[in-house]
């Protein structure tokens, strides 16, 4: 923002300059310093808040958001038939369309609620604002480029907030035009679909896949279920009503989304879609036949060729492939998408919160790989980090801006709280998947000195490990406790609130020493039990908590198959419409 040269005020929608300065200039939200944090070393003491109040409200945003995905899908879905000459009905669209219009729809509402309440705050103070004045559109190649290249990049958020600004804005803010960051067109998916050697070696489209754990024993569950008896699924009875959703959310930020998706609509669905659409069209579909796995969320091609198979009568069973289902107090892509196939197969649970669907609990085949698989060959203690996030884009029943910088306090207050022979064996574990938005392992080791890492595969270290601390509700902690590490866990559930479903296995865990709500109770509790932590994790109480909790969330069984032939039977012989 280096046009703002005048001694006005200046509020940054985006990432700070070198030359901000706290008792002139404000920070529309804290990811303005992400990859910034060094600017003003007391940024996080600025007075920024959250959109969404508390959980129940934060929750009663994430449903509406999902209705909303549904309803603009449907729409999109009648002018996308009608500009490629198709007549796909609405299940089909939503198949395709709904991943990247909740992605769209989440990131868009909670910035324009954001906006909304600093405006209500500061709508008397003069500022100068950074606006882009480029309302091009941006070129995606499809879902999965819109959510790693869209979403989290500065500059796309900078032109997010530009078309909010510039119809929010009060008469008190100036507004200075900047060209926005917009980046060239990516490669188009048009090269064909990319098959590894062992897909090669497989047929083109089998009845059970990206089921975690089966690797080759799919084939097998392939020939099973294609022998077993073929229905007509039913459609979900569940349908959004259009009035009541669109009434949620002011005429001018639908105003604002319909802009938003004209100028960021993938070329998935206009140059390419020709070729996803046939690629998709020249499979073998079978129907009544169950179609089992889970169909990645912001793969286009997986996408294309679920609605395919729905379309041509194939009844999708979506297989869970992570953890925290079932647990989150919200989950629009859940809701919205993965619960309304004809079932879904779990780790144990059977209802959710504000959700509807045929929910099938089985052993989850990867984690009874693992089931009572630890055996401590090191003395290390591993705190398992996640993922941190300030510019926002979920509404998943996780840390919002400003809560992902309390998230990240807590890690302080744990190593704080250890006794020197635990702190002395300490290693820790950064989120390594993605780029994060804040520092990690630079801003622990700033805080609270030398801080050894583990690197390579997480799951080996924690099967020899000492102990393990998590400090998070996803999939981590299934794994732990589904292999029995002695584990100690801890989170605020005012920033990871969870559904009534699991209050009473998480009361339990806590109860025995497992679960803490405090980084400094969780090292507390370390510290206690360090000395032998046999002897408390094998003690009964603990024991029996742990086996609570994993049946229903972490279910494992030394013959899972069994329970999988017989759940996939029940499956194919039930019809009738979905709950």
């Amino acid at each position: 923002m280096s046009c703002m040269a005048d001694s006005t005020a200046r509020l940054f929608l985006s990432t700070v300059t070198a030359d901000f300065d706290a008792a002139r200039d404000a920070a529309l939200g804290p990811w303005c310093f992400a990859g910034a944090e060094r600017v003003y070393e007391e940024w996080e003491n600025l007075p920024f808040f959250d959109p969404f109040e508390n959980a129940a409200v934060y929750a009663e945003h994430a449903r509406n958001v999902g209705d909303l995905a549904m309803i603009q899908a449907d729409r999109l879905g009648r002018r996308l038939n009608a500009r490629h000459g198709t007549s796909y009905d609405r299940h089909h669209w939503r198949l395709i369309l709904v991943p990247w219009l909740s992605a769209l729809i989440q990131a868009s509402w909670i910035r324009f609620a954001h906006l909304q309440k600093f405006i209500r705050a500061n709508g008397n103070r003069a500022f100068t604002v950074e606006v882009c004045d480029d309302l091009n559109p941006w070129a995606f190649r499809d879902t999965e480029d819109f959510v790693d290249f869209g979403v989290p990049n500065p500059g796309f958020n900078a032109w997010m907030l530009s078309v909010m600004v510039r119809r929010l804005a009060p008469d008190t803010w100036r507004l200075v035009p900047i060209q926005a960051q917009h980046r060239e067109a990516p490669p188009s998916p048009a090269g064909g679909e990319q098959r590894g050697w062992k897909r090669d070696l497989l047929p083109d489209r089998l009845s059970v896949d990206n089921v975690p754990g089966l690797r080759w024993g799919k084939l097998l569950f392939s020939v099973y279920v294609n022998c077993l008896p073929r229905r007509r699924g039913g459609e979900p009875a569940y349908e959004p009503d259009p009035g009541s959703c669109l009434s949620a959310f002011p005429d001018v930020y639908l105003e604002i989304l319909d802009r938003l998706v004209a100028a960021t609509e993938p070329c998935s669905y206009g140059q390419d879609f020709a070729i996803l659409d046939n690629q998709a069209k020249e499979k073998r579909y079978r129907p009544g036949r169950l179609l089992v796995g889970f169909v990645e969320l912001f793969n286009e091609r997986e996408r294309f060729i679920a609605a395919h198979a729905r379309s041509n009568g194939e009844r999708l069973v979506i297989v869970q492939h992570g953890g925290g289902y079932g647990a989150k107090k919200c989950d629009p892509d859940g809701n919205n998408f993965e619960y309304r196939q004809f079932a879904f197969v779990t780790w144990g649970w059977t209802e959710v919160e504000g959700s509807r669907g045929r929910f099938v609990p089985l052993p989850a085949p990867h984690l009874s790989r693992i089931r009572n698989r630890h055996r401590r060959t090191t003395n290390d203690l591993v705190l398992v980090g996640t993922q941190m996030q300030l510019f926002p884009r979920w509404l998943h029943a996780g840390p919002q801006s400003v809560q992902t910088l309390a998230y990240r306090r807590e890690k302080i207050g744990f190593v704080e709280a250890l006794a020197e022979p635990a702190r002395q064996r300490l290693r820790y574990r950064p989120y390594f998947r993605s780029e994060v938005d804040l520092e990690d392992e630079q801003f622990l080791r700033r805080q609270v000195g030398d801080l050894d890492l583990v690197t390579g595969d997480l799951h080996r270290h924690l099967l020899n490990c000492r102990m393990a601390v998590i400090d998070h509700p996803i999939t981590t902690l299934p794994v732990a406790l589904a292999a029995n590490v002695p584990t100690v866990a801890f989170w605020d559930d005012t920033i990871w609130p969870r559904s009534p479903q699991a209050a009473a296995s998480l009361e339990v865990l806590a109860d025995c020493g497992i679960l803490h709500r405090s980084g400094r109770s969780a090292g507390a509790q370390v510290n206690a039990v360090w000395d032998d932590v046999e002897s408390w994790w094998r003690d009964r109480p603990v024991q029996r908590a742990r086996q609570q909790w994993c049946h229903q969330y972490a279910r494992t069984h030394p013959f899972w198959w069994a329970f999988w032939l017989a759940g996939l039977w029940r499956l194919a012989s039930a019809h009738g419409r979905r709950p």
